[in-house]
């Protein structure tokens, strides 16, 4: 099965992806910081990384993610999730894809959730649909 680290600042975003994300993946980790992120990342094994571009005032760096996947060659996917607007010449050397906050919250959980079923058991049930968007 597939695992996670997903690493933002704010502990409410963390709460909601981890439990709509944790019926695809096993484990989901969580860092609140860059130096909880290496040290989950030289505890364990991550497939996937869905990092905030921001945390806290600190930019991620684009070394930060290319050094991750060099050290960690395990790691098959990193998306980002961020509120700062990137277009795709812009994206970080080794980032995959980019989601936009919060617009992109629908489309960023059923990729996640579609790229960790497509590592489970098939026997396994299918993980639940990602909730709908809010127009509220």
């Amino acid at each position: 099965m597939s695992s996670l680290l997903i690493l933002d600042d704010n502990q409410d975003t963390l709460f909601v992806l981890k439990e709509f994300l944790q019926t695809a993946f096993n484990p989901v980790a969580q860092a609140r910081t860059v130096a909880e992120a290496e040290r989950a990342l030289a505890e364990q094994r991550f497939t996937h990384l869905l990092l905030d571009y921001r945390v806290g005032s600190r930019t991620l760096a684009p070394a930060l993610i290319s050094r991750w996947r060099a050290d960690h060659p395990d790691i098959a996917y990193v998306a980002i999730f961020t509120g700062v607007q990137l277009e795709r010449h812009s994206w970080p050397e080794g980032c995959d894809e980019v989601f936009q906050k919060p617009d992109d919250l629908h489309r960023l959980l059923r990729t996640m959730l579609d790229l960790g079923a497509a590592d489970s058991d098939p026997a396994k049930e299918s993980p639940p649909s990602a909730p709908a968007p809010h127009d509220g």
